[in-house]
């Protein structure tokens, strides 16, 4: 998949229908005030490391939250 795609002799960012940007297709409207939004726009690294930290927040939540719906809470001694 390309990061960007050719538009009128010029490159530009990826972005959905919903306004998703980049390859990692970052919403800035959900995520404005996380994010640099040009750089979300104009920087590959930047905007895959956005989308990884934005994956890894989900599992980490959805996890989370599976744990404070069960009946026994689970306690680790470290």
């Amino acid at each position: 998949m390309a990061a960007v795609h050719q538009k009128s002799g010029r490159l530009e960012p990826l972005m959905s229908r919903a306004g998703a940007i980049g390859i990692m297709q970052v919403n800035p409207n959900v995520w404005r005030g996380f994010y640099e939004i040009p750089a979300l726009r104009n920087d590959i690294s930047y905007n895959a490391s956005a989308g990884e930290t934005r994956s890894c927040t989900i599992i980490l939540q959805t996890m989370f939250l599976s744990r404070m719906n069960t009946k026994k809470p689970t306690v680790s001694i470290i």
